[in-house]
């Protein structure tokens, strides 16, 4: 494969160093309770007021609140945030230093205790009542463990899973469900690669709540800051890119844990790739990867081959690069 080496790369998959881990400081609200079947990961930063509208848009519109569990991440130096009470839900708050996207949804996973894992934002509004209701009804339909559900968020709606819902068995069967290597973007595009995969020869295992509804307000964090990189920054696009091997690993472990059989070791494959490749030696990096992937429907393939392109394009030409400023 042109500019790539491939190697084991376990430290850019594991959530974070153990020295870390036993860092954070954790702090349970006294409404705390060990009856949860429902925990929703949540980082935050410095949003406390999008952080008390969700929260209290979910206590509106929840069948059983007691039943579900908040795992905050919250940064040492937000003090703000460190201060949020709510003694109606059951919140634990996890603070410690600042991390990547997929180490705060990994640190949240670990400190949560309920079988089904969702990942959320702040600047959600739960739309739907008793969307825990509709979700058990629903899945209660399901007759294995192994699935992707997700929510109507009302910009993606049946397109992306931005906010992920699955068991815990999903999650300790894919071993790296929120690979630490995504600093903001793209866990939700890993995850639902691995379920297009598995749908593929295992139909229903993608599940579209479109009934349930979390409106996703979408808000930008770099919309005051001047030299945001939304659009000029290429780390997720590659950590995308980097983690192929894996997302195929992934999904032949499901696969396995659906038939039966037994589990394969995953595959901690990391591909290098070189960033500083030209367009057109990226265009060929990007066919290699998804054009000849058969594990994925032709569909996919080339949508992820022009959705790459153009996210190339806006970083390396002038023309992209003006515009992606002004995004």
């Amino acid at each position: 494969m042109d500019n790539s080496k491939r190697h084991n790369h376990q430290s850019k998959l594991n959530a974070m160093s153990e020295e870390v881990l036993s860092s954070l400081s954790v702090i349970k609200n006294k409404y705390h309770s060990d009856s949860i079947s429902i925990s929703l990961l949540l980082p935050t930063r410095d949003r406390v007021e999008h952080l008390n509208r969700f929260c209290h848009s979910l206590l509106e519109n929840s069948f059983s609140i007691k039943n579900i569990e908040i795992i905050l991440y919250i940064d040492s130096d937000d003090l703000a945030s460190q201060q949020y009470v709510n003694d109606y839900l059951n919140i634990t708050k996890l603070i410690g230093p600042k991390l990547t996207m997929g180490q705060y949804n990994s640190v949240c996973y670990q400190h949560s205790i309920g079988n089904i894992v969702m990942l959320v934002n702040d600047d959600l509004i739960v739309q739907t009542k008793d969307w825990d209701k509709l979700l058990f009804d629903r899945l209660a339909k399901v007759s294995s463990k192994i699935f992707l559900a997700y929510p109507n968020d009302g910009i993606n709606k049946g397109n992306l899973c931005s906010f992920p819902i699955m068991t815990r068995e999903t999650c300790e069967t894919m071993v790296f469900p929120f690979p630490s290597i995504y600093k903001r973007l793209f866990i939700d595009t890993h995850v639902m690669d691995v379920f297009i995969r598995l749908n593929k020869i295992k139909e229903k295992s993608l599940i579209y709540l479109e009934e349930i509804e979390f409106t996703h307000l979408n808000l930008n964090p770099h919309v005051n800051n001047s030299s945001s990189t939304l659009r000029i920054n290429d780390d997720d696009d590659i950590a995308f890119l980097s983690l192929r091997d894996l997302r195929s690993s992934q999904f032949k472990r499901l696969k396995s844990f659906i038939n039966n059989e037994q589990l394969p070791e995953i595959e901690t494959i990391y591909t290098d790739i070189d960033r500083n490749s030209g367009l057109f030696r990226l265009f060929k990096l990007f066919v290699l990867q998804f054009v000849f992937d058969k594990e994925l429907p032709t569909y996919y393939r080339l949508k992820y081959l022009i959705k790459f392109t153009g996210h190339f394009f806006m970083i390396k030409t002038v023309i992209g690069e003006h515009f992606g400023k002004h995004c």
